[in-house]
């Protein structure tokens, strides 16, 4: 997970999956992002799904609405932002950078 992916298709359908879970379950939630540091790369510009409401506000109207408001701001992108909306109540974060390298992460 890189903050330069932040809210592309596939963290929609992702917070939409922690989001059913949180609504039926009294499960505890725990999001470990497997940080890594962005690398300037193109990745994570899959975000087209937030100009067809039609086909994909209907999954989470709420988190659809809240994540295209955030994309089509000024702010930079990363995890953080999902973290600070409340839309997954009670869930906790681990939030460190992980190193990107086989080495750093033996280490």
């Amino acid at each position: 997970m890189k903050n330069q992916y932040f809210g592309d298709i596939n963290d929609y359908r992702k917070y939409g999956l922690l989001r059913s879970i949180n609504q039926v379950s009294e499960l505890r939630l725990l999001v470990a992002w497997m940080l890594t540091p962005d690398d300037g790369s193109t990745d994570g510009k899959f975000t087209a799904y937030l100009e067809s409401p039609e086909k994909w506000s209907n999954y989470d109207p709420v988190l659809f609405r809240e994540l295209k408001q955030i994309l089509t701001g000024e702010q930079t992108r990363g995890v953080n932002l999902i973290e600070n909306l409340g839309l997954l109540q009670g869930v906790e974060y681990c939030s460190d950078f992980v190193p990107d390298n086989a080495p750093g992460r033996e280490a």
